[in-house]
């Protein structure tokens, strides 16, 4: 009797002690600290399902400029560019850096490129990834041209998620949003990885 008291106050002991909780944030096996649940940017761009969408519903019929307010209005409404709600026109404002999240000594941050081009307007931000104030890497996430004689507007969408970066490329012109290409790029110790790319 007095074993199986015994066995049960051991057995008791040993299951009311607490386990710690483990926060330490996750690692990859390239030693990449993860930022847990950031994301930025309209998660529709990660999908390539709606992607492919985009050019059978937004085609226009008459051409933008004989449009109709109702043309207009109804082509908004089946056009599925416009289910996009992440506001990316305020990053045509963007005039200086704007950090995102620092990883493993390594900051990740949006800001200017300094690329051209022969639009009337235009803009282009990158994501950059640097280190002890060096950049390691930088890739163009966000772009917008607008070329206003011939009624054509190019431009970049992007969506972040932990360590993955998915970007979309589009024109709109007078016969509707076409889509360009889209691609998913991987965080890997500072650098941004091609993982896939698809062509319209």
């Amino acid at each position: 009797m007095r074993v199986i008291i015994v066995i049960l106050l051991i057995a008791t002991v040993f299951s009311c002690k607490r386990i710690p909780e483990n926060n330490t944030p996750k690692q990859t096996k390239n030693n990449v600290m993860l930022k847990v649940g950031f994301q930025e940017g309209d998660s529709l761009i990660s999908s390539l399902d709606f992607i492919k969408t985009i050019d059978i519903s937004c085609k226009r019929v008459s051409g933008v400029i004989s449009d109709s307010k109702k043309q207009r209005n109804d082509f908004n409404k089946k056009c599925n560019f416009y289910k996009i709600k992440y506001d990316y026109d305020i990053l045509r404002g963007l005039e200086s850096k704007k950090t995102l999240f620092d990883n493993n000594n390594t900051s990740y941050y949006m800001a200017l490129a300094d690329t051209k081009s022969d639009a009337d307007d235009y803009k282009f931000i990158k994501l950059y990834s640097s280190r002890n104030n060096k950049k390691l890497d930088s890739l163009t996430i966000f772009s917008y041209e607008n070329y206003i004689e011939a009624l054509v507007n190019k431009g970049t969408y992007f969506y972040i998620k932990n360590d993955k970066i998915y970007t979309y490329n589009y024109v709109e012109d007078e016969e509707g949003i076409h889509s360009k290409n889209w691609k998913v790029h991987e965080i890997k110790n500072g650098q941004f990885q091609l993982l896939k790319e698809i062509s319209f």
